[in-house]
């Protein structure tokens, strides 16, 4: 922590103590039970609930859930009035970075449902989609977001059985309304691609076993599925595919429903005629309704542009096109936020279907993605306040302390010493302990500090030196000028507002935001969302937090902080060449469409891959061969490498280490298969997300990460041809 005196009677404005926040979020527990306990039951749920247990919907409706226990929980199955607490998290997708972003102080709303839908099952598609119409919603629960984007709300228990006990009593249903997950579809890919790299020959490398290999899935997916190759893409960033990461995120993500965005495949002049003030499609009403033998007014608001899915298809039973599907119960969320500052909100997610499987033995983590008009906030920060005295500080980067932890970061060089460490053994199958590190940042860096330590400062400004990679000096000194960023809280009517802070020409900000009767969110130590990168370069920076009063009067400064930043892959050249076996002569491998003639009687085949790669914080590079059938790629020689679960690779085996020349023969025997092979080649930064931070009890910065980085492929084809 920051070496500054105790806080003493000139602090211009007291932080809020830790406690007081650990106090508020037990009262915000505490009424959630409250929340819980007065619950009333609506008609529809009421309506739910006598069906399954064959009470008077009149003694139920209306009823708080506590009375309802009191009065009738001796004749009622008491798991029936239990309450199902379901968490998830209301996030925003930047379309330009992918990049996915919290949605704070948002209102999550859960609803009983019931919609009539039409059930498309478009002849040879593996997927069906519905049409819904006549819905009936009908709110039975309300909750806020928190700065992260999270919620947790409880749900009467018979809601859920309700809706479990009506998919099962028909054939097909549990599928039909089950939207597929992305860990299904990639299970599916495995199976339609079961051969995806060369293994060793030799057998397994001893070492842990490495985790799903993401990049290889997708470059398998880029030939037939180029949404599965998109999410594997962001699969491949996240934490939990290296050692001794958290996988909860990752499994969160797997585990989601996988957003497909497929429109049904409809008859052309479904569409022709949906322009019209009410947007209905006589035509396609009036088609449905002649297959299905029905009076098309049954189906009036029926909107082939309205529709869920791609859902699961029941493959086992023949089905319909076309079936009609009354009064389907689900229960649904609805968001809003207040995104035009007009003190009223509006839905940023809604007419929503079948987001839960309530049928899992652990009810998944739900995650609700709101349009493109919701408001988001910058990365989650601690929730506990800084402690401060009389002299300002810069103490931490997100969640990495710059002060007081010299085992996590070396305030000497600005590097990271845990994250990304050497491996002495030069591949990825190295486990802890292992030297320390030296890893710089990555990305937007969110500065927290001590800003409010002097009574006459007003205002506050960052400072930086830049020293670039292989220089021996720092620039000069100059503020952060036209940096911004958004904070938010609740006003007094409980609607979300937002503030941007910014800077004068001479990088000054005010020390004081607006006021109001909450504090501002992700935190009101926040003094600089620096996004790195761009007009801020790699290299060293030298950080200095100032107070005092614009235009030049400077009261206060801070002790320098320094941070390595690092944006950047490390570059490579990749080059393939290939002969014959017994030739003495290299041929390269290269142009369009190249080709390999091992003879019209076929004979063995040898390739030389060579990966030349340096960097300064070069943390590891591998290759491997991807095949075409059964009969592999044996690796006979190498140098400036070795064998692991990555494939021919070499990991940095000291700080010094900055990569270097790597170089493999492999042999494809005679009798493989003609077809198209290849290798694939990565090279990955030491580089670490100051936000990214493991669970208790692993140390917070205690893993690896494969944050920046770039590959390649190079495919050829192998013919029986002289």
């Amino acid at each position: 922590m920051a070496k500054t005196p105790n806080p003493g009677a000139d602090s211009n404005a007291p932080t809020t103590p830790s406690t007081d926040r650990a106090a508020a979020a037990a009262a915000r527990l505490s009424a959630d039970f409250d929340a819980v306990e007065s619950a009333v039951i609506g008609k529809l749920g009421a309506a739910r609930l006598a069906a399954l247990s064959g009470t008077p919907v009149k003694r139920l409706a209306g009823q708080p859930m506590a009375e309802l226990k009191a009065r009738l929980g001796h004749v009622l199955d008491p798991r029936w009035l239990f309450m199902q607490r379901v968490c998830g998290k209301v996030v925003r997708t930047d379309a330009t970075t992918g990049r996915v972003m919290p949605v704070p102080l948002a209102t999550v709303q859960v609803e009983d449902t019931d919609c009539s839908l039409f059930a498309y099952h478009p002849m040879g598609s593996q997927w069906s989609w519905l049409f819904p119409f006549k819905c009936r919603r009908e709110v039975i629960a309300t909750v806020k977001t928190d700065a992260c984007g999270n919620f947790c709300v409880w749900i009467p228990r018979f809601d859920i059985d309700w809706v479990l006990r009506w998919r099962t009593l028909r054939l097909c249903f549990p599928v039909l309304f089950e939207r597929p997950n992305w860990r299904e579809l990639l299970d599916d890919l495995r199976e339609r691609m079961p051969v995806l790299t060369e293994r060793d020959p030799r057998g397994p490398v001893p070492g842990p076993d490495p985790a799903p290999d993401f990049a290889a899935l997708r470059r398998s997916a880029l030939m037939s599925d180029s949404r599965a190759a998109e999410a594997l893409a962001r699969f491949e960033t996240m934490p939990g595919s290296a050692f001794g990461e958290d996988t909860s995120a990752l499994d969160q993500a797997l585990d989601a429903p996988a957003a497909l965005r497929m429109a049904p495949p409809l008859p052309a002049d479904f569409l022709a005629d949906t322009d019209k003030k009410d947007g209905l499609s006589r035509v396609a009403l009036d088609s449905v309704a002649a297959q299905l033998k029905l009076d098309p007014k049954g189906f009036e608001g029926f909107d082939p542009r309205r529709w869920i899915g791609p859902m699961r298809r029941c493959v086992n039973v023949r089905m319909p096109e076309w079936v009609p599907i009354i009064d389907v119960p689900d229960i649904t969320f609805r968001v809003l936020q207040d995104v035009n500052g007009d003190g009223v909100e509006e839905v940023i997610y809604g007419e929503s279907h079948f987001d839960v499987r309530w049928n899992a033995g652990n009810l998944p983590f739900v995650t609700l993605e709101a349009d493109p008009s919701a408001r988001v906030a910058p990365d989650c920060l601690p929730d506990a306040q800084i402690p401060c005295g009389n002299a300002p500080a810069i103490v931490m980067a997100g969640r990495l302390p710059l002060t007081g932890d010299p085992s996590t970061f070396d305030g000497a060089t600005g590097y990271n010493l845990r994250t990304n460490r050497p491996h002495p053994s030069g591949t990825s199958a190295d486990a802890l302990p292992n030297p320390a590190a030296r890893s710089p940042a990555h990305g937007k860096l969110s500065l927290l500090g001590c800003h409010r330590t002097h009574p006459g400062a007003t205002h506050y400004r960052v400072l930086y030196r830049h020293r670039a990679p292989g220089s021996a000096a720092f620039g000069p000194q100059t503020p952060f000028v036209g940096v911004s960023w958004w904070l938010y809280r609740l006003n007094g009517a409980g609607v979300g507002e937002w503030h941007a802070p910014t800077s004068d020409a001479n990088g000054w900000y005010p020390i004081n935001l607006p006021a109001g009767p909450n504090s501002w969110l992700p935190s009101e130590q926040l003094l600089l969302d620096w996004p790195t990168g761009g007009a801020y370069p790699d290299g060293t920076y030298e950080l200095v937090l100032q107070v005092g009063t614009p235009p030049g009067n400077v009261l206060s400064s801070a002790a320098p902080v320094l941070m390595a930043v690092d944006n950047h892959a490390p570059g490579f050249v990749f080059d393939i060449a290939w002969r014959k076996a017994g030739d003495s002569d290299w041929l390269p491998i290269g142009g369009n469409c190249p080709v390999v003639r091992r003879g019209a009687s076929a004979v063995a085949v040898e390739f030389r891959v060579t990966m030349d790669v340096h960097s300064e914080h070069f943390r590891n590079a591998y290759f491997h061969p991807t095949v075409c059938g059964n009969v592999g790629m044996v690796r006979t020689s190498g140098v400036g490498g070795g064998d692991g679960p990555l494939g021919f690779e070499h990991w940095h085996t000291s700080v010094g280490d900055q990569g270097g020349l790597m170089q493999a023969v492999y042999t494809l025997p005679a009798n493989a298969a003609q077809g198209t092979y290849g290798f694939f080649a990565r090279s990955v930064s030491r580089a670490f997300d100051t936000n990214e931070v493991m669970a208790p009890p692993t140390p917070a910065f205690e893993y690896e990460a494969m944050r920046v980085y770039q590959d390649t492929s190079r495919v050829f084809a192998v013919f029986n041809a002289d």
